[in-house]
């Protein structure tokens, strides 16, 4: 009979501790903190914009990403479909939010004030520019999801050559006078005509392009009006070659486009959060070289739809020899 006793009452102990169980907050002690990392949709002048296929995490050589929970930075690895796990992971504790920042890449754990970008961006130098943040998201248990913003601008260079022979394949495209180059003030772009370049405002008379042509003439393109790029803003330049010389006209593009930038993947959709300050601090700005650091975001979304309008800004090409 006190066998039974005792039987009896380790069920029943087992019994109020599954309900004790059940009705314990999410947040209890014990639960890993796991993340999935998406993309803010990249803005243009006026207007949010979607979400392209392949803004993803898809080919990368370094997947390392810093997370930041009370003052505390983690290093956590990212797989292609934006899941982040690490071997010392946080845990939720008591809570049930947690506000968190994070930047790609981990830079040690450290995060750079204003990102530096490669000189060389022909190769991989152009995905080694590419710096991402989340600032100060507050994230609830029920949805671990973590918003990434690109801290960088892109330009985009489309090519309408009149010369035979001239094409993307033969022809040199550098970016000139820019800050926080990590060799000097000038970057090589893609074989596209890419470049991703930190946010600034290059103000006008600067000599901001140079443009070398199979036959080793080089043109530079000098602004006649500021040009102002800001984060997260992919900037469109339609160049021109003819034997008059080269012509520029800017416009504002729909996307930071990644289609052909040879990744593969799906995207993991993530809403922004408008209310959330997505620059970094402003202290340390200069003008370098006739360009101020521009570190205001774009406006806040209103309604999704984007403009392609175009603007022709007028500008001088003068002809030089080539220096490269």
């Amino acid at each position: 009979m006190i066998k039974g006793k005792f039987l009896l009452t380790a069920v029943l102990a087992l019994f109020l501790a599954s309900c004790g169980d059940d009705e314990a907050p999410q947040g209890a002690d014990g639960a890993e903190v796991k993340f999935t990392a998406g993309f803010v949709p990249m803005q243009t002048a006026g207007a949010d914009t979607r979400l392209t296929t392949n803004d993803n995490w898809a080919g990368l050589a370094d997947r390392t990403v810093a997370i930041e929970i009370d003052d505390i930075v983690k290093p956590y690895t990212v797989d292609e479909m934006g899941n982040l796990t690490s071997s010392d992971p946080f845990y939720w504790g008591d809570k049930t939010e947690l506000t968190v920042n994070a930047w790609y890449p981990y830079n040690e754990g450290i995060k750079p004030e204003i990102p530096v970008v490669k000189a060389d961006q022909s190769g991989s130098g152009y995905w080694e520019s590419d710096h991402l943040e989340v600032v100060t998201q507050d994230v609830p248990f029920s949805a671990s999801d973590i918003s990434f913003r690109h801290r960088n601008t892109q330009i985009v260079c489309d090519l309408n050559s009149t010369l035979p022979g001239v094409s993307y394949n033969n022809i040199i495209i550098k970016y000139l006078n820019l800050q926080n180059v990590e060799k000097g003030t000038v970057v090589r772009a893609t074989a596209k005509g890419k470049a991703l370049i930190v946010p600034q405002t290059i103000t006008a008379g600067t000599e901001f392009m140079e443009v070398t042509l199979p036959d080793e003439r080089t043109y530079t393109y000098i602004l006649e009006e500021d040009l102002t790029l800001g984060q997260g803003i992919a900037k469109g330049m339609e160049l021109e070659v003819s034997e008059d010389g080269i012509n520029v006209t800017f416009k504002d593009l729909s996307s930071w486009d990644m289609s052909e930038d040879s990744l593969e993947g799906n995207t993991i959709e993530n809403k922004p959060d408008t209310d959330n300050d997505n620059s970094w601090d402003n202290a340390g700005n200069g003008t370098i070289g006739g360009s101020t650091i521009e570190n205001q975001p774009s406006t806040p979304n209103d309604g999704g739809s984007w403009d392609s309008g175009e603007e022709s800004w007028g500008g001088a090409a003068k002809a030089q020899s080539n220096e490269i």
